[in-house]
């Protein structure tokens, strides 16, 4: 005789057993795009930056380059981008800033170069807005510093000095007296453009602009063209493009003009 009691258990266990294939069965639900977190290696082009300062007028900026490549500034993108609905906020901040003027300033009848940078001990931080239609808008608090050398002696060289110090807006080491905000908004790809300056690491590695293991739903982030930071407070522009490394043949041009140097010298005699 068949023990009826052990029907609904069995059938339980058979109905259990079978939800359990068939959620085996399903595709694993799609896990949300990512733009993981890394650093922006940017430039800045002549002709296209500028700060006006009462006293010295419009002056004329360019990158001043401290590698990779042409890079002048660094922003980083501090956290991971996890798309929900289209978009989202990460914190970003400004690592380095490094720019030059193009001529040379007058400043008490002396020449001087100037130089543009962040200013010691403050953090330039803010938020960026990443949307999955390749579209970003940032911004960003910045407390930036005047200093001065003279004619191609270097930022090494690069002093504050009392005449910028004195300038109405200038603390008393050349830096604002109230942080600038730079607001901007551009393009993004996921992809490097050609000749980019590329830092390869893996996903986590802040420094990395290219990361070496994504997974499928991960992606890089560079820019795309010109963008360009609007100041609030102040009259300057700032615009940055994706850095980029030296064209090969401006590397053999570089590497024969010295080749050559080497040669014609070898081969003066000496006089008789």
């Amino acid at each position: 005789m068949i023990n009826t009691r052990l029907k609904p258990v069995t059938t339980g266990l058979i109905g259990a057993v079978g939800l359990g294939v068939a959620l085996l069965g399903m595709p694993e639900a799609a896990k949300a795009a990512t733009v993981v977190a890394g650093t922006d290696y940017l430039s800045s082009p002549a002709g296209s930056n500028f700060v006006t300062i009462d006293g010295l007028g419009t002056v004329q900026l360019k990158g001043l380059p401290f590698g990779p490549g042409n890079t002048d500034t660094t922003v980083e993108r501090q956290a991971d981008c996890v798309f929900n609905a289209g978009t989202c906020n990460i914190p970003i901040e400004m690592t380095n800033l490094s720019l030059i003027s193009i001529d040379p300033v007058a400043i008490n009848g002396q020449l001087v170069d100037l130089f543009v940078k962040i200013a010691p001990g403050s953090r330039s931080t803010g938020i960026m807005t990443i949307n999955q239609d390749h579209t970003f808008s940032s911004v960003l608090n910045l407390d930036w510093q005047v200093l001065a050398a003279p004619v191609g002696s270097g930022m090494q060289n690069a002093i504050c000095v009392a005449e910028i110090a004195a300038l109405p807006g200038f603390e008393a080491d050349c830096s604002l007296l109230t942080p600038d905000q730079l607001t901007a908004s551009g393009s993004w790809g996921s992809t490097p453009p050609p000749g980019a300056v590329i830092v390869k690491g893996p996903v986590g590695d802040q420094t990395a602009n290219l990361h070496t293991n994504l997974g499928a739903d991960q992606m890089d982030f560079f820019l795309i063209g010109d963008v360009e930071h609007n100041h609030r407070d102040y009259a300057a522009n700032h615009t940055v493009r994706q850095a980029k490394v030296p064209e090969p043949s401006t590397v053999l041009g570089l590497i024969a003009v010295g080749l050559s140097s080497i040669v014609g010298f070898k081969g003066k005699k000496e006089p008789k």
